[in-house]
């Protein structure tokens, strides 16, 4: 569907609490997750979008899209079904289900501390597995006090 900018601002709202509502409804026809609502709500702010309606969509749209819902459901059919009741905090990308990690290349002839440490460096990139990616070219690794929450998810 394409509504030209001027028919679109020609039909707006001209109140913030109607903004808002419109927003919310963008978030039911756009086909965004998490991860494509921010450059999708950046385009739409160089269109003109108001702050307001802006804001409400960046946080609507993961939640309320109907494809993005089904989506969700299927890819976690075997698991626990997201609760729709506890809010924007059940629903999630798919795209967002995996834990990183970055590769840490340390000076040479460093002996390696064991246990949690601290990395100093800068960020490039180098070989790693077959291909480019990104590395943290370590300065100094030196030992650290384990964290008190120490893994990704409690």
């Amino acid at each position: 569907m394409y509504v030209d900018r001027e028919t679109f601002f020609a039909r707006r709202p001209k109140n913030r609490v109607a903004d808002v509502i419109l927003g919310a409804f963008l978030g039911l026809i756009f086909p965004v997750c998490e991860c494509g609502v921010v450059p999708l709500t950046r385009r739409l702010s160089k269109k003109g979008l108001p702050l307001s309606m802006r804001i409400t969509f960046l946080l609507a749209a993961p939640v309320l899209n109907p494809i993005v819902i089904l989506g969700t459901c299927t890819a976690f059919a075997s698991g626990p079904a997201p609760s729709f009741g506890e809010g924007s905090a059940s629903v999630r990308c798919v795209a967002d289900a995996a834990a990183i990690g970055i590769a840490v290349l340390p000076p040479a002839g460093m002996n390696l501390p064991n246990g949690w440490v601290r990395v100093q460096g800068g960020i490039t990139t180098a070989a790693f597995t077959g291909e480019e990616a990104p590395v943290i070219l370590a300065d100094s690794i030196t030992l650290a006090e384990e964290p008190n929450q120490p893994y990704l998810y409690p």
